[in-house]
């Protein structure tokens, strides 16, 4: 508990560093500093904590930190079906290089592998693979890609999810979803809210 701590503080000094820095450039609202301090300190203590490269890492939140900067000044317009952008900026790639440093990828397990293979076959065959799964996260398609991009390529890149408003308007998870290939959706209970947004939800 003691030694977490002490990382904490040593990578939180870090990371509000690089926030003044960027505040000093860019006019974040404060909510946002205050999330982003605690999400990026608590992301690069696991990292520490892992004794994984933190300058390599730290380098990675450089990048996502700057890009949630911009889409913060011009936010991405996400249509009902977007495609993951891969240049001139590869969003795709950012994501994974971020969950890389969450996931233990020699001690984590990938049950149901062999239906892969079957399911290649269908989509081959012209035929549609729909995954269903109890829950998604925000931080869901990111992992998958990272167990599943070594053992069979291209599967999870091409992978289309489906994704609430929440993620493509959040501004941290924005950059996030930008590099996947998303079904934009408004679920009925939140189709109402705000009112004056109904509309344009439904033509959505």
């Amino acid at each position: 508990m003691l030694f977490r701590s002490a990382a904490e503080k040593v990578v939180g000094e870090r990371v509000a560093a690089k926030l003044a820095a960027a505040q000093a450039k860019y006019d974040i609202p404060q909510k946002y500093t205050n999330l982003m301090q605690s999400f990026f300190t608590s992301y690069m203590t696991e990292i520490y904590l892992a004794d994984r490269d933190l300058d390599e890492y730290e380098q990675i939140l450089s990048t996502l930190m700057k890009k949630v900067l911009e889409t913060a000044q011009e936010p991405h317009t996400f249509q009902p079906f977007h495609e993951a952008i891969r240049a001139p900026f590869d969003y795709y790639k950012m994501g994974c290089d971020f969950a890389n440093g969450m996931v233990d990828a020699d001690r984590s397990l990938v049950l149901g592998a062999e239906q892969i293979e079957k399911m290649q076959q269908q989509i081959a065959a012209g035929d549609n693979v729909v995954l269903f799964a109890n829950h998604q996260s925000e931080a869901d398609p990111q992992i998958f890609s990272v167990l599943l991009d070594p053992k069979v390529p291209g599967f999870a890149e091409e992978t289309i999810f489906v994704a609430g408003d929440r993620v493509t308007t959040d501004l941290l998870a924005m950059p996030f979803s930008m590099g996947r290939n998303l079904l934009c959706i408004f679920s009925k209970k939140h189709v109402d809210n705000p009112p004056e947004l109904r509309s344009k939800k439904q033509k959505h």
